[in-house]
């Protein structure tokens, strides 16, 4: 009876997920099958009813539990064959004393108490849904359990028969697809539709394949790279041509065209025309050299510069030599710069879609009125620095018919005012001028207008009209009508001298006593702001021109002027620029270079001092002089690599927890002039330094000198100087971490020994943690300190990036006292705060992201029970209101009454510690419809598995936008399971590297096992399916139960552990909602301790609170008071 391949025969119903049935071999063994049911029933004591015999042959069963069984119900076994031992582990007490309890380990590392039962030759019932196992033995073990599965939905499946639905045919042929996809190596779908056509595939199945998509091979398609951005100025007009060739099939009559596209690179001017038709025809390039002479030079006349494509149409070597003999320049553009012509390739994308539309609208019309209509209507529509491209080379725009003639008669329509003109009506007198033609129109009588030039006035209107002094006693006569004249006809009558006011005015009514406004240098204050350059910042500026200049201050309000300060002032900011121009002599940052070495001016880079108040630790502040090159000049500025990497807040974190568990003492140093200290700058780049680096170089003002040293301005400058400290720490023993470019330990041993000492840096500020007593270690910081020249150096108690970091007896604080201190509160007055629906102004959206960025920050470095809150506002400021105002400025209020916000780095020893991350999220609770995942990931001892409260340090922690828009929770908690065990992952494969060093690249799961992990959920969904032997790809939500599979591989790989906790318990669930602070606040009050509850029946929140148990209680009340009191002091 039993498969020679297999040592379990399975009869009667199965049901595992949603898959449900008869088996084969019951309809094969229908006799075996009634002949093994009565011999159950025989030797059972109790009456049965089950549904499925299993029959297992020298089958061994690790810890298990039969979920897949009907509640309520129980398994008989029994031992039919003789053999030795073999006994059964069951959960809970025996059925009398005599029984010996013995403790087993769960999967989930949970310890219980069981007891051995022998099924040997005598049946034995159990609870099934508990956990057992099955105990070693010798000789052959045969056994039959009976069990009841869902034979409700097995039977029902079994007799509904019938033709599948849609949906099932759907499915079916998904799978043949994908086994067809795959079983042709992961080849192009577009030839396995082409294949399927030839065949004379049904229809649906073609749609099918047309909408068919590898995930496997989504999952290894390249990475395309950025679009590459081009700091290039923008040609004059008609100075640069770009052409390439378009092949488009019209929808009607399905013919293929091939056209060629002409753009101006400065209007955006484009021209078009068909050269050829058909399907396997491409135009020479003697033709598209025709159609340049005969549809562009003829009308504008030859370019200095030509881009192509040096491919098609455009290889031939006529091109070049067409080129060369009319004195253009061939700008031939490789394919790795396509950007280049992008201009091009967007002019003939878009024309094609263009064209298709019209000719599907009117399949009558010919290529050739398609790509006319399509050109008119680009070189009408678009927009290039506020006009039209028709509009930058013919000089006006066309009518609504379409055609550019002049006006006759009547005045044009009403032209709108420009921004200036309307900004300037705005703040002159309420009666000002019309500023369109319509009103002058309307002022002056009408649209129209009579023509008197002709006319002549009489000599007594005339003589009338040339008087110019009043005459006494009466009112000078006005004609009844206007008259005009052309020309002046008779005496020139004297002109009046005009007075000054100050020449009738008396000397003795000017004030005698001196205005301090005019006689006090400090009276008043001079402002000086740029008005912006382009056309595009003109309109921004016109639009909203009190919040220009209201930006506009705030952005020089960092800097100070020199010549507005006090003299006492003054004398501060020389010292400091004396002090900086030392850097810069000792750095020996430049290097002086005779005449007639010194290049151009042009290509040498500028200079210019930044001066600024800093802000002490105190509150106090310090003049502090910045000399910086004008970076921006540099000739290989769109060169020149920038990206410089800085240390991350996982980084600290994890450095600070190494450094509590070894007891080490940690210390700060900031780094002076740190750019300066760099290594020799390995360009050849020409500045122009400041007159008083000149004075002390002893050069003449002015003077071109060599760089040696990337100086601050430049845009490398921050790469250099991370290059040299790599270089020296490297030198002399350290290694640089893998998975942070900015860590940095010492592991004299080698990899695989003690880790005794580590570095991290943020630009110029580094964090040292080593051993005081480590004489070694001290030689290096020792070192470190001879090499570079340092400013604060810190021991135990500082403030670095802006946080303070204090030791205490359990391990580091973390806090940030003074910060919120020096944010701002939205204003709001009565009117506004009245309304609170109302929509708020551009201005308040500005102030609105300032005030949440400030808290986002707070939030990121010490504060994770505002990261929800802040995130969630984040995303509703495009649609805030003045609640939204209201709701940030409450926020700010409250978290300033938290006084002593502090974060705690508990001690724990390295071989104990693991990583635990909980997950949660909530489901389209964002303005646009979109989730909220958060993730805190902590370290603690390993205590926390066996469910006691242990401390747990705040390693990282997120509440961010789910980026996939998830249709249900369930899609929504697997996003964020998914997402939480990258962090994990990421966590741990950090902490084993940081500890047990070389980590191995190619398999990095091999890393990460080194380091114990356990995601923790509360979602059913999610726990169960991952619990199941196989997961099984059925249901509405597939797509989410593939991305499980990726926990599913993580728990066999890096032994990835998976918990279950109700929602009170999951320390995430305050990532996720708005106000929902109630977990992260106990986490607090505990000291920064937490529980993983267990709970066997997994009841939820709601139903624990009905049965008066607390969110962290296990077992009794008196446990959860232990918990909570005593934890307070923990």
């Amino acid at each position: 009876m039993v498969d020679q391949k297999t040592d379990t025969l399975l009869l009667g119903v199965y049901a595992h997920g949603n898959h449900y049935g008869v088996t084969n071999w019951t309809r094969k063994l229908p006799q075996s099958c009634k002949y093994l049911w009565s011999y159950l029933k025989k030797w059972t004591p109790e009456a049965i009813h089950g549904s499925t015999l299993v029959i297992n042959k020298n089958c061994k069963h690790g810890m298990h539990r039969d979920v897949h069984n009907q509640p309520g119900t129980k398994n008989y076994s029994i031992g039919v064959s003789q053999y030795k031992q073999g006994e059964v582990w069951l959960e809970g007490p025996g059925p009398s004393p005599t029984y010996k309890t013995i403790m087993r380990q769960t999967p989930t590392g949970q310890q219980l108490p069981g007891h051995l039962r022998s099924v040997n030759q005598q049946v034995v019932s159990f609870d099934a849904h508990k956990w057992h196992a099955t105990q070693d033995w010798s000789g052959k073990r045969w056994i039959v359990t009976e069990k009841k599965e869902g034979e409700e939905q097995a039977m029902v499946g079994e007799k509904g028969g019938g033709k599948p639905s849609k949906a099932q045919e759907e499915e079916s042929i998904k799978k043949k697809l994908y086994l067809l996809h795959a079983a042709t190596g992961h080849g192009s779908v577009r030839h396995m539709i082409d294949a399927l056509k030839r065949r004379k595939a049904s229809p649906l199945v073609i749609r099918l394949a047309q909408e068919f998509k590898c995930s496997i091979c989504q999952e290894k398609a390249r990475v395309q790279p950025r679009q590459t951005a081009s700091l290039e100025p923008i040609p004059p007009k008609f100075h640069t041509i770009t052409a390439d060739i378009g092949h488009w099939v019209h929808p009607a009559s399905g013919e293929h065209q091939n056209f060629m596209v002409v753009v101006d690179e400065g209007s955006r001017f484009r021209m078009a025309k068909i050269l050829l038709k058909g399907q396997k025809q491409a135009p020479t390039s003697a033709a598209c050299i025709n159609y340049l002479q005969e549809g562009w030079f003829q009308v504008f006349g030859r370019p200095k510069t030509l881009r192509l494509d040096p491919a098609g149409s455009f290889r031939s070597s006529t091109v070049e030599s067409f080129c060369d003999r009319h004195s253009i320049y061939h700008d031939v553009i490789p394919g790795e710069a396509h950007w280049q012509i992008g201009l091009a390739e967007q002019a003939v994308q878009g024309l094609k879609l263009l064209m298709s539309k019209i000719c599907e609208t009117d399949p009558t019309t010919t290529p050739e009125e398609a790509i006319s209509m399509a050109v008119s209507v680009f070189n009408q529509r678009e927009v290039v620095r506020g006009y039209s491209p028709v509009q930058h080379v013919l000089g006006q725009a066309p009518d609504a018919m379409g055609r550019f003639l002049p006006h006759e008669g009547n005045l044009p329509e009403e032209v709108p005012a420009s921004d200036r003109e309307e900004l300037l009506e705005a703040l002159g007198p309420e009666q000002t001028a019309p500023w369109t033609f319509s009103r002058v129109a309307e002022e002056v009588g009408g649209n129209s207008y009579q023509d008197l030039t002709q006319e002549t006035p009489s000599e007594q209107e005339w003589m009338r009209a040339q008087e110019w002094e009043d005459v006494d006693g009466g009112e000078p006569s006005q004609p009844s009508v206007v008259r005009r004249t052309s020309a002046y006809v008779g005496p020139k009558l004297p002109e009046p001298e005009c007075a000054n006011w100050w020449d009738k005015v008396a000397e003795s009514a000017w004030s005698a006593e001196a205005s301090a406004y005019w006689t006090e240098e400090q009276q008043a204050v001079e402002i000086e702001i740029p008005l912006p350059e382009s056309r595009r910042g003109q309109e921004h500026m016109c639009k909203n021109m009190q919040g220009f200049f209201v930006s506009a201050l705030k952005r020089r309000a960092i800097e100070v002027c020199e010549r507005k300060l006090s003299e006492g002032d003054r004398e501060k900011f020389r010292e400091a620029k004396n002090a900086e121009v030392r850097n810069f002599i000792s750095a020996k940052a430049f290097e002086a270079l005779p005449r007639h070495l010194q290049p151009d001016r042009s290509q040498a880079v500028g200079m210019r001092w930044i001066l600024t108040w800093k802000v002490k630790d105190d509150g106090g502040v310090k003049a502090k002089a910045r000399a910086v090159l004008l970076g921006y000049q540099d000739p290989q500025y769109e060169f020149r690599s920038t990206a410089a990497p800085v240390m991350t807040r996982q980084t600290r974190q994890l450095f600070l927890q190494l450094s509590a568990n070894n007891r080490w003492a940690i210390q700060k140093g900031d780094i002076t002039g740190a750019f300066l200290q760099g290594r020799e700058y390995p360009d050849d780049l020409f500045c122009i330094p400041c007159p008083e680096i000149c004075s002390s170089m002893g050069i003449p003002e002015g003077s071109i000198t060599k760089l040696k040293r990337a100086c601050y301005g430049l845009v490398d400058a921050p790469l250099e100087w991370y290059k040299t400290i790599a270089e020296y720490l490297e030198s002399i023993g350290l290694t640089r971490l893998w998975s942070d470019s900015c860590a940095w330990v010492w592991r004299p041993g080698g990899p695989g020994t003690a880790v005794r000492g580590m570095i991290t840096g943020h630009v110029d500020d580094f964090l040292f943690g080593g051993s005081s007593e480590d004489s070694e270690w001290q030689a290096i910081l020792e070192k470190i300190r001879t090499r570079f020249k340092w400013g604060d150096w810190d021991s135990n108690n500082f403030v670095q990036c802006g946080v303070e970091v204090r030791t205490v007896p359990e391990g580091f604080e973390l806090s940030q006292p003074k910060y919120l201190a020096t944010v701002e509160e939205i204003p709001l007055n009565t009117t506004r705060r009245k309304d609170p629906k109302a929509a708020t102004t551009p201005q308040e959206k500005s102030q609105l992201r300032a005030l949440l960025g400030a808290l986002s920050w707070y939030a990121q470095q010490t504060a994770p029970h505002l990261s929800a809150d802040v995130s969630l506002m984040l995303s509703e400021v495009g649609q805030s209101t003045v609640n939204t105002i209201v709701r940030a400025n409450q926020l700010l209020s409250v978290e300033r009454n938290r006084k002593g916000h502090k974060l705690l780095i508990q001690r724990c020893d390295n071989e104990d510690m693991q990583l635990f991350a909980w997950v949660d999220a909530a489901s389209q609770n964002r303005l646009d419809g979109s989730s909220t995942q958060g993730i805190f990931v902590g370290a603690a001892s390993k205590k926390l598995f066996q469910g006691e409260i242990a401390a747990v340090s705040p390693i990282s922690w997120h509440s961010t936008r789910i980026e996939r828009k998830c249709r249900s929770p369930g899609a929504a908690e697997t996003q964020a399971a998914v997402n939480g065990e990258d962090a994990l992952f990421y966590a741990r494969f950090q902490w084993s590297e940081i500890l047990h060093g070389q980590p191995n690249l190619r398999e990095p799961s091999e890393t990460v096992r080194q380091t114990d992990g356990c995601l923790i959920t509360d979602s059913r969904n999610v726990y169960d399916k991952l619990q199941t032997e196989m997961l099984v790809i059925k249901g509405a939500e597939k797509r989410s139960n593939i991305e499980l599979l990726s926990l599913k591989e993580a728990q066999q790989s890096s032994n990835l552990v998976i918990r279950w906790v109700h929602s009170e318990a999951q320390l995430a669930n305050s990532l996720t909602k708005c106000g929902g602070n109630q977990e992260m606040d106990l986490y607090y009050r505990m000291n920064f301790a937490w529980r993983i509850v267990e709970d066997s029946e997994m009841m939820s929140a709601r139903r624990r609170k009905s049965k008066g148990l607390q969110p962290l209680q296990q077992h009794t009340q008196q446990e959860v008071i232990s918990c909570v009191f005593e934890k307070e002091h923990f």
